[in-house]
């Protein structure tokens, strides 16, 4: 998490790597086993702004509808959403 992300933001388990990427992935991660549940009409965290465009990624993925918002001055933490599942058609190749 950012040095300026507010206090009661702060991590509640201490990744063993300091690299963003790792952490970039960890965040990802967590919220792809979300977003392929399909028993869950809707999804709401705070994320990182670094991560967005894999969070936009994992939406369209997973056909769930994504919208973000800003939580903070400096736009470095979101607030995503995810709504339910759509329907697809099968595709037969």
């Amino acid at each position: 998490m950012s040095e300026q992300a507010p206090e009661h933001w702060r991590a509640i388990l201490d990744l063993d790597s300091t690299d963003p990427e790792f952490t970039r992935g960890f965040e990802a991660g967590s919220v792809w086993a979300l977003v392929r549940d399909p028993d869950y009409d809707g999804i709401e965290a705070v994320v990182s702004a670094a991560n967005t465009e894999m969070l936009i990624r994992l939406g369209e993925a997973t056909g769930r509808p994504f919208r973000a918002t800003p939580v903070d001055p400096a736009g470095e933490w979101l607030r995503i959403t995810y709504g339910p599942m759509e329907e697809r058609e099968e595709c037969d190749t």
